[in-house]
């Protein structure tokens, strides 16, 4: 008996006492999504882009998630010198894969050996481009 009251007083503590744990150190969610066109009418950079960004397979479809600071530079620290970035499932911790650069997305499991090179570009490159005056000639 004594040792079920005393059960019964911790569980009535960790009942009150975990929420407020949890509460108090509790971030708000990450956010994740595409890359919004705003962000490239705006200037692309880390403040404009959801924490995680989707990253598609080389079909086309959605693959998973990529930190936006594994693909943005913070704090004047580049993006990993490989190019290999990880690619995480809905839950944004499982792994799923790699984005691998001249590869595209690589699922978890399977070498990038095995990969034929893509396409089509697997890096986004942000270039200025300024249209010629107005009565200028241009030639094609």
């Amino acid at each position: 008996m004594k040792y079920a009251k005393t059960l019964v007083a911790l569980a009535a503590v960790a009942a009150t006492v975990v929420p407020v744990l949890r509460s108090a150190g509790a971030e708000s969610a990450p956010t994740r999504g595409r890359i919004p066109e705003s962000s490239f009418r705006a200037g692309l950079t880390r403040a404009n882009v959801p924490d995680f960004i989707v990253a598609y397979g080389r079909d086309g479809d959605p693959a998973g998630y990529v930190r936006a600071d594994d693909m943005f530079p913070q704090d004047g620290k580049p993006p990993a010198a490989s190019g290999v970035i990880v690619v995480v499932d809905d839950t944004l911790t499982r792994v799923v894969g790699h984005m691998y650069p001249g590869k595209g997305f690589v699922p978890a499991g399977q070498s990038p050996d095995a990969v034929p090179a893509a396409s089509v570009p697997t890096t986004l490159k942000v270039v200025e481009w300024a249209a010629p005056p107005v009565g200028a000639a241009v030639s094609l």
